[in-house]
């Protein structure tokens, strides 16, 4: 009984948890994020949206081979369990894409705590045999109410924020404001 018990435990946590970074999977990050959305506007409470991405991911599987990209995320993963509240979810959204809730935290506050990650993030280094790699991320906020009221809409938002940040030169934080750049 204890053997099934732990069996599925671990297929449980396998199903929820993306197998590389060890942080939730995007179906389960999915279903996190409908059910904060539906609580921030049952209680009238501000709730941000951070999405992130690596910049250059490609160059640098390209360059320096999958295991080390692999070895990048698994930096970001633990970093961002390091650095976020116990109250904040977080996720792999897909491939190099991450995305935080802040329940919560409004605007405001999410722009300065994603600019504070966006700094430290760059300051760290990943050990790759005598070199040591340097990533930088991207970040696009959005927020409810202002940004959207569905999980959908705020999700949609803060990828849009994430794009124009990648598009106005990277390593830098955006924020969706009904399609105004307000950063």
């Amino acid at each position: 009984v204890i053997a099934r018990v732990e069996r599925y435990r671990t297929l449980s946590a396998l199903m929820q948890h993306d197998s590389l970074t060890g942080l939730l999977n995007h179906s389960r990050l999915h279903q996190y994020v409908e059910v904060e959305a539906m609580r921030a506007q049952r209680q009238s409470h501000p709730l941000s949206f951070a999405m992130l991405d690596i910049d250059q991911f490609k160059g640098i599987n390209d360059r320096f081979g999958h295991p080390v990209g692999d070895r990048v995320l698994r930096n970001l993963a633990r970093f961002l369990r390091q650095n976020l509240r116990k109250s904040d979810i977080v996720g792999r959204y897909g491939g190099e894409e991450f995305l935080l809730l802040m329940p919560t935290i409004p605007m405001a506050s999410a722009r300065e705590r994603a600019e504070a990650l966006r700094i430290a993030f760059e300051a760290l280094e990943v050990p790759f045999g005598a070199f040591k790699l340097k990533a930088t991320v991207s970040i696009g906020i959005a927020a409810y109410p202002g940004q959207g009221i569905s999980a959908d809409e705020l999700i949609r938002s803060a990828d849009t924020a994430l794009y124009r940040a990648k598009n106005l030169g990277r390593n830098r934080v955006e924020v969706e404001s009904e399609g105004v750049n307000k950063s």
